[in-house]
């Protein structure tokens, strides 16, 4: 007795893209945003009241001591460049 042969269809899903934003900038025309710049960790020794200032004025402020460091560096290389 001879057996026919079984042909099972498996769907196999397309693919996803491996670059979105790349299909995002061909489609709507919108360049891609560029990466982060990477960063490196800063340390600095203060005085304990000075560091208690600080930490103060940035909680005030709704924001960290990294977001304050950064900003105001920023500005001051900026204005001395």
């Amino acid at each position: 007795m001879a057996t026919k042969p079984v042909h099972k269809s498996i769907p196999i899903p397309l693919k996803p893209s491996a670059a979105p934003a790349a299909d995002a900038w061909v489609q709507d025309g919108t360049a891609p945003a560029a990466p982060p710049e990477r960063t490196v960790r800063l340390s600095v020794d203060l005085p304990r009241s000075l560091h208690r200032q600080l930490k103060t004025y940035a909680v005030a402020r709704d924001t960290t001591i990294q977001e304050l460091v950064t900003t105001w560096l920023r500005e001051h290389l900026a204005g001395n460049a």
